[in-house]
């Protein structure tokens, strides 16, 4: 049984124990089970994630004549930006004109929908 922090206190006065002046709340008791439900919904941990959508599906993506040319490196800003590594400028140029086409084909793969921008680099 949970007594309310005054309570605790004052019976520590009353034997003669220090107060408990602690901030925290106590809470009821969860089962375990309860938990690990609310921390695999909350962390997505049965989900892939967007970096493993992009590598399974970056030859629909790109195009299979680019795919082994280049790969998504990371993702920056809050998933909002995604950094694409080319082999050379010559290609880094092809799939600069190219840009909108590519954000439009990640945008439609369920779960890649927060990317907003691209960034080329070399490397």
């Amino acid at each position: 049984m949970l007594f309310s922090r005054t309570a605790e206190n004052l019976v520590a006065a009353l034997r003669g124990l220090p107060e408990n002046h602690s901030r925290a709340k106590i809470r009821k008791e969860q089962p375990i089970g309860s938990l690990l439900e609310g921390l695999v919904e909350r962390y997505k941990v049965n989900q892939p994630s967007i970096e493993e959508i992009l590598m399974d599906n970056w030859k629909v993506i790109i195009g299979p004549h680019y795919a082994h040319r280049c790969a998504p490196q990371k993702i920056l800003h809050n998933g909002a930006t995604l950094v694409i590594a080319t082999a050379n400028p010559t290609l880094r140029s092809e799939l600069s004109m190219r840009k909108g086409e590519i954000l439009k084909q990640i945008q439609s793969i369920p779960g890649c929908q927060s990317i907003r921008e691209l960034f080329l680099k070399q490397g």
